[in-house]
């Protein structure tokens, strides 16, 4: 995990402001869905990504943006939000399909002067990891049917690991 990067969070005004640096990958990204489904449960109308210092998100990670993004019993979701975004992290989320549900902020954003907590993700067995991965790229292919031709082979991996191992 020493490649990975780091989450920041901020709760402010029933916003979540979730700063990324260095990498969004799937060992840093599971706490961060359960938060976030939580407090927007919660009652939390929005969530905003500052990815001015992230280096790049695998698609595990965009699958938990994609989450949030249309979580909700309509699917609609909550009001996401992405600031700072630079080229690459920006191709990311074209790709996938993502910038049809989330508002991008093409000029730059301050932080906000609030104060931040880092999220920590704690150790889960591997075939739970397994079921994250899985369930953020069927994320993925709910919002763009052209996903399924980039992830279903992984899914179909991910799939089979499940069963064999007796997982979800």
């Amino acid at each position: 995990m020493a490649d990975d990067g780091t989450i920041d969070i901020a709760l402010c005004d029933k916003m979540i402001y979730v700063k990324v640096t260095g990498l969004g990958t799937m060992n840093n990204c599971m706490s961060l869905l359960e938060l976030c489904v939580s407090l927007l449960d919660a009652g939390y109308k929005e969530v905003a990504f500052d990815l001015a210092k992230c280096d790049g998100m695998d698609s595990t990670f965009l699958g938990v943006i994609a989450g949030i993004a249309t979580h909700g019993p309509d699917r609609k979701g909550p009001k996401v939000t992405v600031v700072n975004c630079g080229k690459e992290c920006l191709s990311s989320l074209e790709i996938v399909g993502l910038t049809k549900f989330v508002n991008l902020k093409s000029e730059p954003v301050q932080t906000p002067d609030v104060e931040m907590f880092r999220l920590e993700e704690e150790d889960v067995p591997d075939m739970d990891r397994v079921g994250f991965i899985r369930e953020a790229h069927e994320q993925l292919l709910l919002i763009d049917k052209h996903n399924r031709d980039l992830f279903g082979p992984l899914l179909r991996m991910l799939g089979d690991e499940l069963s064999q191992k007796g997982g979800k």
